[in-house]
């Protein structure tokens, strides 16, 4: 029976902590909640993580220093508690409505993609999300998938020109060089005279080795931007490929006038004097 008695008074002990520590954690949340929404969020953050030493997986709290550590500007810290309360609430709809906020400010674009996943499987209309996932996807590299939702866009604001130059990059790095030139030739039916799409042709049909074509398109785009030195170089490169002494000519006036403005990485030096040598001008 003494001993009996010694189990309960022990139990009622372990009763008493418990219900403490419930209370402590409450009132640290709630400090910490009234903070937060009086813009103290150096306070709130603080009074936070002393309640998640008593409720480490506490989604709440979790959630809500993360969120001051946003507010804050200090993005980095507001990722590890937004990914650590991730880990153990994985299909909750708000947490990866914030990952997908944070993970695209950082650049951290699987996480930002994995999240708008999460998002429409909890019921959001893929639709919504058309923009990230066709950019998130180009921006990992899964072009294809990128392709898809660039195609869905157009289609549905055949006016935005661009989901017409971000399909047509799409094509060119799937190296489908042709369907990306029809792209681009479609936009300017579309929308009109570009320069970043005659630029575009041009560079697509370099890749193909139709220097001939590429002048063309590189000399449209000039028309629209004469001042642009990235263009005049790559002009003449165009010419230099060429078979022709005229255009060989052309290329290396191109290079003498563009040589001062036109970084050394370039190196028009060593072009020029390849070209004065094989037009005798050496």
């Amino acid at each position: 029976m003494r001993r009996l008695t010694i189990f309960l008074i022990f139990a009622g002990l372990a009763a008493i902590i418990s219900c403490g520590e419930n209370e402590d954690f409450d009132s640290l949340a709630k400090k910490g909640l009234a903070a937060y929404h009086k813009d103290d969020y150096n306070e709130a953050i603080h009074l936070f993580e002393k309640a998640l030493h008593l409720k480490p997986s506490d989604r709440d709290m979790l959630y809500n220093t993360g969120s001051a550590f946003f507010k804050l500007d200090l993005l980095d810290s507001a990722l590890v508690y937004f990914h650590r309360v991730n880990i153990l609430y994985p299909a909750d709809y708000a947490i990866n409505k914030e990952l997908f906020r944070l993970c695209s400010l950082t650049e951290d674009y699987e996480c930002a993609l994995s999240a708008v996943q999460m998002m429409i499987a909890n019921g959001d209309n893929e639709e919504m999300f058309w923009i990230p996932l066709a950019d998130l996807n180009f921006f990992i590299g899964n072009y294809k998938l990128a392709k898809k939702y660039y195609q869905q866009l157009i289609d549905k604001e055949p006016r935005e020109g661009r989901y017409r130059w971000n399909l047509a990059e799409c094509f060119a790095r799937l190296n489908k060089p042709e369907e990306a030139i029809r792209v681009l030739k479609e936009a300017i039916a579309k929308l009109g005279a570009n320069p970043v799409a005659y630029s575009q042709i041009a560079v697509n049909h370099i890749t193909l080795r139709e220097f001939d074509q590429a002048e063309i398109y590189f000399r449209k785009a000039i028309e629209f931007d004469p001042q642009n030195v990235s263009l005049w170089i790559n002009l003449a490169h165009t010419l230099n490929e060429q078979n022709s002494r005229e255009k060989k000519e052309e290329a290396l006036a191109i290079y003498k006038l563009y040589y001062i403005d036109t970084p050394e990485m370039f190196k028009l030096d060593s072009l020029i004097k390849v070209l004065e040598v094989e037009l005798g001008q050496k």
